[in-house]
């Protein structure tokens, strides 16, 4: 994509560990070629740093559309090629936008849960169904990404802990007519995988105690 974003990742990744004590586990499940989607929970600003800090290849990541509006974020935003979405989750522009980025085989990070539940676990109700919607019509990989850190509240040098699942796959059943998963039932799907990557997480912070 650009070298902006790897100048700006190689800048704040080695702050990004130093202030939030970062650990991560799971990075073999990434696939090294071709669209991939990565799909943590979102409690803290922090998160999508956490995710990016970890991984090698450059990162899409699907935004807000308020940060755009800001002069300094804005740019910035925009200069790394992240693509704004609002958060009502009826947004065509953008999944048009992060289709036509998995179809040139990029990597694009989205928060299934739309925006911040600070100090929370994900829950099913929070769940927007855009995430299935690209896994069924791009077929991409799912990397399932819990991100755990005591009380999931964010705070400078309290340890944080990111896990990557194994690939999720949109499934059609077998049969004459091919039935496949509607995008909710994908994307109910996805959030439990989610849910086992942040209890995978948490036992590894226990463990690190």
């Amino acid at each position: 994509m650009n070298s902006y974003y790897d100048k700006i990742r190689s800048f704040l990744a080695p702050i990004i560990h130093f202030l939030f004590r970062s650990r991560a586990k799971g990075t073999e499940n990434i696939p090294q070629n071709g669209a991939v989607i990565i799909a943590p929970n979102h409690f803290s600003f922090i998160d999508p740093f956490l995710v990016a800090a970890h991984m090698s290849r450059r990162l899409t990541f699907l935004a807000k559309a308020e940060l755009f509006k800001t002069p300094f974020i804005g740019n910035i935003m925009k200069k790394i090629g992240a693509i704004p979405i609002n958060r009502d989750g009826k947004d065509s522009a953008a999944l048009r936008a992060a289709i036509k980025a998995l179809r040139e085989e990029n990597v694009i990070v989205i928060f299934p849960q739309g925006k911040r539940y600070r100090g929370k676990k994900p829950e099913k109700s929070q769940l927007k169904y855009g995430i299935g919607f690209l896994a069924n019509i791009t077929k991409a990989p799912v990397i399932p990404t819990g991100i755990y850190t005591r009380g999931f509240r964010s705070i400078l040098f309290r340890k944080s802990f990111v896990s990557f699942g194994k690939p999720v796959f949109a499934e059609i059943s077998e049969g004459i007519e091919g039935i496949k998963e509607t995008n909710e039932e994908v994307s109910e799907r996805i959030l439990a995988q989610i849910m086992d990557e942040i209890e995978s997480a948490q036992s590894s912070a226990v463990f690190s105690e």
